[in-house]
């Protein structure tokens, strides 16, 4: 009599493992559709970030060209006003020594 009360007690706890494991495979499912899920999710945030990404290096593009173009333009006004100098130097040479010659002349150094 002592055998088929164990062996009832075996089946009880076995039908329980089952129960328990049915359990725990319906959580773990659950647990994966949820993170499943939630990748999907962050697969479209971070296709979203792609764009807004592309986006900000097309502005940083123009930005750069819009520079680049300015600083042509600054490169090529501080050649102007070089060349400007160089000029401005020649005829501010040429009024002294116009000036020192008139001078000559009043002291009649020449």
């Amino acid at each position: 009599m002592g055998m088929p009360a164990l062996k009832l007690d075996q089946e009880n706890t076995v039908e329980e493992s089952i129960g328990e494991i049915k359990e725990r495979l319906v959580r773990v499912e659950m647990t994966v559709e949820h993170i499943q899920d939630g990748v999907s999710e962050l697969k479209a945030d971070v296709r979203h970030l792609d764009q807004k990404i592309d986006a900000v290096e097309q502005k940083i593009e123009t930005v750069e060209h819009r520079l680049l173009s300015k600083f042509d333009v600054v490169v090529q006004a501080i050649a102007d006003l070089r060349v400007g100098q160089k000029n401005e130097r020649v005829w501010y040479l040429l009024q002294l020594l116009g000036l020192l010659g008139v001078l000559a002349k009043a002291f009649k150094w020449i």
